[in-house]
């Protein structure tokens, strides 16, 4: 039997923040201000600041033209999905309000190199996806806490608000974030991790 990999979205499979940050800048112009991914705090912090472009920032998730262009994150990351669903269940979970599912769910079933199941939560713990012994992919590391029964779990990518969100933690949820942790930058290092 197939294990489960419940692989997180934004910022996982898809390059959400750089795509927002892109959208407020054709629409706001942010002067000309470099994107770059490892800067970036979950809030938008460095690029946007205000309270109210934030909050417009996050009505983005469930605009259409937010998956207009939106990218994977990695040139290797749909390669590396294909190639782990010949030996695990792929699961797509994201944290979504009810008005934002449809244009994901459109991106998904246009880009998605395989057979999949998704999965959308109210709130960000992933912890009641899956089976015992699944595997659990995620940017942020406090959505890979309360996990002890996975067989793995993954932090993807290098962003700025990953440290700053373990530094936040107290010891104990940092122990239990190091727990079959593994941390993987690219779709490359999980496909190397997972197979």
């Amino acid at each position: 039997m197939k294990r489960d990999l419940i692989i997180d979205f934004d910022g996982t499979i898809a390059d959400s923040s750089k795509r927002i940050y892109n959208l407020f800048n054709e629409r706001h112009r942010l002067n000309g201000v470099p994107f770059k991914r490892e800067d970036l705090k979950w809030n938008f912090a460095p690029y946007i600041t205000e309270k109210e472009d934030r909050t417009e920032c996050l009505s983005y998730f469930g605009d259409p033209k937010m998956y207009e262009f939106l990218d994977w994150t990695d040139e290797y990351a749909k390669e590396a999905i294909a190639e782990l669903s010949k030996v695990y269940n792929i699961i797509v979970c994201s944290r979504r309000e009810r008005g934002a599912y449809e244009p994901l769910l459109e991106w998904l079933e246009q880009n998605m190199p395989c057979e999949y199941q998704t999965c959308f939560l109210s709130t960000f713990d992933k912890g009641m996806v899956g089976r015992n012994g699944s595997v659990i992919i995620d940017d942020k590391p406090s959505c890979l806490l309360g996990n002890k029964d996975r067989y793995k779990k993954v932090l993807f990518g290098n962003y700025g608000y990953q440290q700053d969100e373990i530094l936040e933690m107290g010891h104990t949820k940092v122990q239990d974030l190091n727990e079959n942790l593994v941390r993987c930058n690219t779709w490359k290092d999980v496909l190397k991790e997972l197979k």
